[in-house]
């Protein structure tokens, strides 16, 4: 009778208990352990995880357990998680140490390929770029690998320039502009007015500079040639034991002729 009577207000208090642990399922997630937190603790949590390139994400209440792979799913945007479940797949693969596993070099999608396969065309979607095996980077078909110019190769060569052409101008004295003498003699008058040696760089007011210490006139093509030369030398000393794949300097005696 107790029951009839107040069978409307059972069913409704039920109802609400049953909606309510819905709600908590939905919004509290659990370690290994069943510690709870909730979702957006676990989400931001593993995002900044992720963001440091973590493959495992531990308990954040320090019981020595971690969140399973399907916790991790429900907490995780879509993406995200593909993301991350590629980068554990590829992470268990190479501690496998299957024979012949390559990994793509801007990403973490690893795969075997056959020998006679040149390419390695990455098939992760957030990827999918096409990179030589042999020095790693992206595709350069139909060129070789020593025909490719890269980053450090340019800064190389770059560097190798700038001190040719250091070597080939001359400073004023006074204003500190630089110039190259193209013809005449070794007495050069600056546009600010100041007097020097084209040959030796220093100040002068007349001609007595010239004769005993240095000529009046060379021949600046030889002379320019040399302190180029000298130049790149020097350079390639700076750069020490590295690879120059286009060097500057060769053949440069065919711009002096």
């Amino acid at each position: 009778i107790s029951f009839l009577k107040y069978r409307k207000q059972i069913e409704r208090e039920l109802k609400l208990k049953n909606e309510a642990y819905r709600h908590a399922k939905e919004e509290v997630y659990f370690c290994i352990k069943d510690c709870p937190f909730c979702k957006e603790c676990v989400k931001k949590g593993v995002e900044v995880g992720v963001g440091r390139g973590d493959t495992r994400f531990p308990c954040m209440a320090d019981c020595d357990s971690e969140f399973s792979l399907q916790t991790l799913q429900m907490v995780l945007p879509n993406k995200l998680f593909e993301r991350l479940a590629q980068k554990i797949a590829s992470e268990e693969i190479r501690k496998a140490n299957v024979d012949g596993l390559e990994v793509c070099p801007f990403c973490d999608f690893a795969t075997i390929l056959p020998d006679e396969d040149k390419i390695f065309k990455c098939e992760n979607p957030e990827c999918l770029k096409e990179s030589c095996r042999q020095c790693k980077h992206e595709s350069h078909v139909p060129k070789r690998c020593n025909e490719i110019e890269y980053d450090e190769d340019v800064q190389r060569r770059t560097y190798i320039e700038n001190k040719m052409t250091e070597a080939l101008t001359r400073t004023c004295v006074n204003c500190k502009k630089s110039f190259v003498k193209s013809n005449g003699c070794n007495k050069m008058t600056c546009i600010c007015g100041a007097k020097m040696c084209y040959l030796c760089g220093q100040a002068v007011n007349d001609y007595s500079h010239f004769g005993d210490r240095c000529a009046l006139f060379s021949n600046d093509v030889e002379i320019n040639l040399q302190r180029v030369l000298k130049g790149a030398q020097q350079a390639k000393n700076d750069l020490g034991n590295v690879e120059i794949k286009f060097d500057p300097a060769l053949n440069i005696q065919e711009f002096f002729q």
